[in-house]
């Protein structure tokens, strides 16, 4: 039997018990609720960015390719065919063609052109190029697409000096979006004036 101090001495042991079980209770809960706010979704947000970057790898990859394959067919076609030559008077009328384009393709794919500007003009033996510098921001698929549709114009556009970059919003990145680039190059168009052309 229990004797008066033991009874006594019963709801103290029980109470002191009960709130040891309440506290850890609690830290565990507390540790449940910081693992799904805070650790699942940064755990979430480090998957989908090692997508992103692997995407943004594929993407740099196709991108390579064709500046590479650009520069082979400079190579091969150090003399354009008459088709692939710019007809104008003037550079300045070449440029403002090029430069219309070139809006527009990058209007189609979603692409931010910054700036727009002329370069040096470049000489061969049997042909002379207007050039411009363009630059811009966007998603590395948008630009593969932008570089691919000028790949395949006709009258030719030459492709050089591409230079690319992480790209940072103002606003910040939001969420579900793809990794932004920032993109410099240079854009040559073939041209003879019709003086020459005769």
């Amino acid at each position: 039997m229990f004797s008066r101090d033991t009874a006594l001495n019963l709801p103290v042991s029980i109470g002191k018990r009960g709130s040891r079980w309440a506290a850890f209770a609690i830290l565990i809960g507390l540790i449940i609720l910081f693992c799904t706010t805070i650790i699942a979704p940064l755990v979430s947000a480090q998957l989908e960015l090692n997508d992103e970057i692997e995407t943004a790898r594929k993407q740099l990859g196709r991108l390579e390719i064709i500046i590479e394959r650009n520069k082979d067919r400079q190579a091969q076609r150090a003399i354009p065919i008459k088709d692939d030559i710019w007809g104008a008077e003037s550079p300045a009328v070449i440029s403002a063609k090029v430069q219309e384009q070139v809006q527009s393709v990058s209007a189609q794919n979603n692409i931010s052109l910054i700036s727009i500007s002329q370069t040096q003009t470049r000489y061969s033996d049997k042909f002379l190029t207007s050039g411009l510098v363009i630059e811009g921001h966007g998603e590395m698929a948008e630009f593969v697409d932008l570089f691919t549709a000028l790949e395949a114009s006709r009258p030719l556009l030459f492709l050089d000096k591409l230079k690319v970059r992480q790209y940072q919003p103002p606003s910040g990145l939001k969420s579900g979006e793809r990794l932004p680039i920032a993109v410099r190059f240079e854009l040559h168009a073939p041209y003879r004036t019709e003086a020459k052309a005769r």
